[in-house]
């Protein structure tokens, strides 16, 4: 669901980011719990990405994808975030070293 306009130059230019080193390396490492929520079928970041993300920021993240999703998850799989941002915040499960699903 990104704007028709300038898609293939925006997907070019990211995956030139990715691919030069210019990814999530230079990201310091966060110290709060973090909830980082992927579509399956996202087009414009791989979900290896998502994953690479996870690992990056360690224990204290939680890494949820969400199935038949791409880029916009919030409108294509909205219930589906919302669920997961309720759990995020309510959740006993939300300690460091959670992990992922």
């Amino acid at each position: 669901l990104m704007f028709v306009d300038q898609r293939k130059e925006r997907t070019e230019l990211l995956r030139e980011l990715l691919r030069s080193g210019a990814g999530i390396d230079p990201l310091p490492a966060l110290t709060q719990k973090t909830l980082v929520l992927w579509g399956d079928k996202d087009q414009v970041f791989p979900v290896d990405l998502g994953y690479k993300l996870h690992r990056h920021l360690g224990k204290k993240s939680r890494l949820e994808i969400i199935k038949d999703a791409g880029h916009a998850l919030q409108l294509e799989g909205a219930d589906k975030v919302n669920s997961f941002i309720k759990s995020f915040f309510l959740d006993e499960r939300n300690e460091p070293g959670f992990g992922t699903t």
